[in-house]
């Protein structure tokens, strides 16, 4: 069924719909409608996270076994197996994508899978806990000096000019935000917005908080009493 969508993207004129029956393409020009199924080159049912790169005009898709395929701007498909490969205890599930250039840093339950789309490769892979251990990236986004990563145990930042992202030492938790999870990430106009998700970790509705950071320091956004599921920055909003 393509009836019911659970996540979009647009880029290169048209908007893509991810449902459990594959992805709709609407394409803006003449709102004329394709569709992308396992039966036309996907490589699997079930997609659940979508981002388009406008660096490279090509779409990242995620499926809920952790399979990866990127789809270009014709429509032919290159699959990624390696973290669907990968055995590890414990879930490999894909929570979101954000793009540097050709990179896509993908925020999963181990941390962070860095893809060149390019390439077609897993350059590396960030494993941000203390100590090393796996932590359950949300999200991510970057200022263009830092990437941010809002985790299940806090937000955590590391210095793009780090000579070595993989190390866990170059990553550090964020101080002045309640200990707790945080389920979205984003950037606009220099201030970095995050979501402290007390739906997500305790299953309290109408608790969450949005944090705001500006010069060095967080603060209340003001956008409280609410359950927040995404952030998006796009449109000078």
């Amino acid at each position: 069924s393509y009836r019911e969508g659970v996540w979009a993207a647009e880029g290169n004129g048209k908007v893509y719909c991810l449902t459990s029956g594959g992805i709709v393409v609407l394409n803006k020009s003449d709102n004329s409608v394709d569709y992308l199924s396992k039966t036309n080159g996907l490589s699997n049912i079930e997609p659940v996270v979508t981002g388009f790169n406008s660096f490279n005009n090509k779409l990242f898709v995620a499926y809920a076994n952790s399979d990866i395929d990127i789809v270009e701007s014709d429509n032919s498909i290159v699959n990624m197996v390696e973290l669907k490969q990968k055995f590890v205890m414990g879930s490999k599930t894909i929570n979101q994508v954000y793009f540097i250039n050709q990179n896509a840093y993908v925020a999963t339950a181990l941390g962070i899978l860095v893809i060149d789309m390019d390439k077609y490769v897993v350059k590396e892979t960030y494993v941000i806990g203390d100590s090393g251990t796996t932590l359950n990236v949300r999200a991510i986004t970057s200022d263009n000096s830092y990437l941010y990563a809002a985790t299940d145990s806090g937000v955590y930042q590391a210095s793009l000019s780090s000579i070595n992202l993989a190390d866990y030492a170059s990553w550090s938790k964020m101080p002045g935000l309640p200990n707790g999870l945080y389920n979205c990430i984003v950037q606009q106009f220099g201030k970095v917005y995050t979501n402290y998700s007390k739906w997500l970790k305790e299953g309290v509705e109408n608790k969450d908080s949005v944090f705001v950071y500006h010069a060095g320091v967080w603060s209340d956004a003001g956008i409280n009493n609410k359950t927040i599921y995404s952030i998006t920055a796009g449109d000078n909003k």
